[in-house]
């Protein structure tokens, strides 16, 4: 159910919202918290990039690019938690996001990325959790972190 309305304190919509009317409802300077269940395509996220004041996004079910990722997803810049699941996340994809200096929350369950971008990543300055799941970062890679 798409909640109406935006509020001063962060919103939540958790369904299939049309981000056409997310962002005409929203004022700016407020935030807003997208958790999107059903799946979802670059077409159905175009004008993502438009929702400057999105903290948090959760993409279950995503069937989404690299470059989608790293061209529209990775330009929003006041995002604190973010979840991409249902999609691949390779190497640029991921450190795309690493430049996303305020995240807090990483969660990237079908990550592809090896041990040089796990690195990248855990160098972002806000970050208290990341989960992955990839099985191109060795023991070694993980060692390097503590």
């Amino acid at each position: 159910m798409l909640l109406g309305g935006c509020q001063d304190e962060a919103r939540t919509t958790r369904a299939s919202p049309d981000i056409a009317e997310l962002m005409a409802s929203c004022q700016r300077g407020e935030t807003l918290e997208l958790v999107w269940r059903h799946p979802v395509s670059e077409s159905d996220l175009q004008q993502l990039n438009s929702l400057t004041t999105l903290e948090a996004l959760e993409l279950h079910a995503a069937d989404l690019s690299s470059d989608f990722i790293a061209d529209q997803i990775a330009c929003l810049t006041q995002l604190k938690r973010l979840r991409i699941d249902g999609c691949v996340v390779d190497d640029r994809a991921a450190l795309s996001l690493s430049q996303l200096s305020g995240l807090r929350v990483l969660n990237l369950p079908q990550g592809t990325f090896g041990d040089e971008t796990l690195a990248e990543l855990a160098t972002m300055p806000h970050l208290e959790l990341l989960r992955f799941g990839s099985f191109n970062v060795s023991d070694e890679g993980i060692a390097k972190l503590s």
